[in-house]
């Protein structure tokens, strides 16, 4: 059982004293300096066990007030970001994981650095294979231009081959094959740090140390020489 004093910043004392709809209406009027009348629509965020100590940070609210509507979100601080990785490829996962934790990085550094990075951000982000995305209902009912009807595949402009799991004694990266490529080919290296780095593959050698002109069978286990060491956990991936 919880034990301590809550005030009402605490996430789940928040929830449980502005679901009252009086001290709601209270409180918004105060926040927002204005007279509201009719709390139309109030939910805190769901939780499958709410307690205490439980991680619910936001409550919407629908008001109403001389025929106006309006949508409030309210929110707490925010303790953890979680990027969903479940079905999706270690690729996505690493790009959009590194992605954040740069900009998030960067922005605790300097607002401004942040700023300066957007487009690699974007850029970053999109390299992921997708399908194309609409702004659905957010800026309203859509018109049949706001849809895609035309193409539902995904956009894949990065083919993931691997990630590299340790060096021999000759500097070679260990991986185990994700998907095709051969000996010449120019793929890139992503750093944890966010450098993107291209080599060329110069040598792909099996178990045995016996040369492969290509690397054609699915989860294989390799060496490859790209001329320079990679290091454990860069993944391995080509442009399309």
């Amino acid at each position: 059982m919880f034990q301590g004093n809550l005030k009402f910043s605490n996430r789940w004392m928040f929830n449980r004293v502005m679901c009252q709809e009086e001290v709601c209406r209270e409180v918004l009027s105060a926040v927002l300096g204005i007279p509201i009348g009719e709390i139309c629509y109030l939910n805190a965020e769901q939780a499958k066990e709410p307690a205490a100590a439980s991680r619910g940070i936001r409550m919407d609210v629908f008001a109403r007030e001389d025929g106006r509507v309006y949508d409030v979100e309210m929110q707490f601080g925010i303790d953890s970001f979680k990027i969903v990785g479940r079905m999706k490829t270690a690729l996505y996962a690493a790009t959009v994981v590194r992605t954040y934790r740069k900009a998030i990085d960067d922005y605790k550094k300097d607002p401004k650095l942040f700023e300066e990075h957007l487009e690699w951000y974007r850029e970053e982000i999109g390299k992921c294979t997708y399908r194309e995305y609409t702004t659905g209902f957010y800026f309203g009912k859509p018109n049949e231009e706001a849809q895609i009807y035309d193409n539902s595949t995904y956009i894949k402009s990065y083919t993931y081959l691997g990630t590299v799991e340790g060096t021999d004694h000759r500097g070679f990266s260990k991986i185990e094959q994700k998907n095709k490529f051969s000996v010449g080919e120019v793929i890139e290296v992503m750093k944890p740090d966010g450098r993107n780095l291209e080599v060329t593959v110069k040598g792909i050698y099996d178990e045995k140390g016996q040369l492969q002109d290509s690397a054609p069978h699915p989860k294989q286990t390799l060496y490859v020489d790209f001329g320079v060491e990679a290091e454990t956990f860069d993944l391995l991936r080509r442009r399309e």
